[in-house]
């Protein structure tokens, strides 16, 4: 019977009932903790670093795969580099190669971007 009292009436349930009510619709706990969670979704918070542990990650990911290039480019220098017997060949063969270095600078400057700590 107690219980049931409780349960239905003036006893500790409806008052526990009503707290629970509180702190849903309004000025309670429930509305700080969605404050704190919507803080952390907007700004400064969890998310935040969240978002910026993902772009690490992916920052990495792009890193790494550049390096898969770098087997194919030492082949090619080592070949740009060898000396060949017709100096004609010879000429294009190297004027290739300085063309193909055009791109060192941008592996050296993702490279160094990649490198960079990121905090």
């Amino acid at each position: 019977m107690k219980r049931k009292e409780r349960k239905d009436g003036d006893g500790a349930m409806k008052a526990h009932n009503m707290k629970r009510k509180e702190r849903k619709d309004g000025d309670g706990a429930m509305k700080a903790h969605n404050m704190k969670r919507k803080e952390r979704k907007d700004g400064d918070g969890a998310m935040k670093a969240h978002n910026m542990k993902r772009k690490e990650r992916k920052r990495r990911r792009w890193c790494n795969e550049s390096t898969q290039h770098e087997e194919e480019r030492k082949k090619r220098r080592r070949w740009c580099n060898e000396s060949t017997q017709h100096e004609e060949e010879r000429k294009k063969r190297r004027r290739w190669c300085n063309e193909s270095t055009q791109h060192e600078e941008e592996r050296k400057k993702r490279r160094r971007w990649c490198n960079e700590s990121t905090t």
